[in-house]
């Protein structure tokens, strides 16, 4: 599973997906850790011995399997091919490509960390 992870999050970086793909990714992503948390957490319950466990841990696993399903349902419910054609058309994979448009980003991105910081 870890190799997939890095398949994809490599495919991302060096190609540039298109947003129905990288929102593909996404879904996939979300789904794999909300199943892992539904499924951490309904072991957890069943333990005969909760000694091991902090309340505080079934309430971050609790609210990680609702904030996933709740992300999962926003992209689900707005996977239209005829918007991503227009968004990548709006915003287009050929100008994320060039090295000076990715450098602008990652200025911005930098620049937006500081100011959270601050």
């Amino acid at each position: 599973m870890i190799d997939e992870m890095n398949k994809h999050a490599k495919a991302i970086q060096e190609l540039n997906l298109s947003t129905k793909e990288s929102l593909t990714i996404a879904i996939e992503t979300l789904g794999m850790v909300n199943r892992r948390a539904e499924v951490t957490l309904s072991q957890a319950v069943k333990k005969d011995d909760q000694s091991n466990f902090n309340p505080d841990d079934y309430i971050i696993m609790t609210n990680l399997v609702t904030m996933t399903e709740a992300a999962l349902r926003v992209l689900l419910s707005n996977m239209d091919e005829e918007a991503f054609d227009v968004f990548d058309t709006i915003f287009p994979l050929q100008r994320l490509r060039s090295d000076s448009y990715s450098q602008e980003i990652e200025d911005f991105r930098k620049k937006l960390l500081n100011n959270e910081e601050n």
